[in-house]
């Protein structure tokens, strides 16, 4: 991987795995809960878009979602439930931070205030990357050409031709492959290094 001045990596499913269905199941003692509805309402809808793009304050999003899944329970009570749904993915993270100790080494994720807060907090390894951005904080998403340029412009101004980018999500491999950045399709651990050594990275 000599080729490459910078490495990014995607961080769900990616680094840290998460599962709706651990929140819906606590979630069922208040209220039951309707699992597509979640799905619908958390996985690329126009809400979870705005909420992970930092356009939304948490009041304005909560009393949405308080009212489509109709939950009585108060904001304070939601929010553990809800960050409670991650699994690290230790060969993937120990991967990832070897690379940190050598390399400029970047996490560029589409994500939320609360999972961002939650996720820095509990998983300290996250700090050993050089920087993580968040869609939240810069009001951009994934795929859009532009989180992807103003990662490069934060790293230095390094070329696309001399970045590497790992996600799970072939939406997001392709922008990044149309700017010029090398990209891999993350699948599973194994595969990615398989990958690497068959493109002579």
């Amino acid at each position: 991987m000599k080729n490459f001045d910078l490495f990014i990596f995607d961080l769900g499913r990616v680094l840290i795995d998460f599962d709706f269905d651990i929140a819906i199941a606590k979630l069922n003692e208040w209220a039951l809960i309707d699992r597509a509805k979640v799905t619908a309402l958390f996985m690329n809808s126009k809400l979870a878009k705005e909420w992970d793009k930092g356009l939304l304050d948490a009041d304005a999003f909560y009393k949405i979602i308080k009212q489509e899944l109709q939950l009585p329970l108060e904001m304070e009570k939601f929010i553990p439930i809800w960050n409670d749904i991650f699994t690290p993915k230790e060969e993937m993270i120990e991967f990832a931070l070897n690379l940190a100790k050598e390399r400029k080494t970047y996490i560029v994720s589409n994500t939320n205030p609360w999972h961002f807060q939650y996720l820095r907090k509990k998983y300290v390894w996250l700090q050993e990357f050089e920087e993580i951005i968040a869609s939240c904080d810069v009001k951009m998403l994934k795929p859009d050409h532009e989180i992807f340029r103003f990662t490069l412009r934060r790293a230095g101004g390094i070329a696309p031709e001399r970045t590497l980018y790992i996600d799970d999500v072939e939406e997001n491999i392709l922008s990044a492959k149309n700017l010029g950045i090398h990209s891999i399709h993350f699948k599973s651990h194994p595969l990615l290094l398989e990958a690497l050594k068959l493109k002579s990275f």
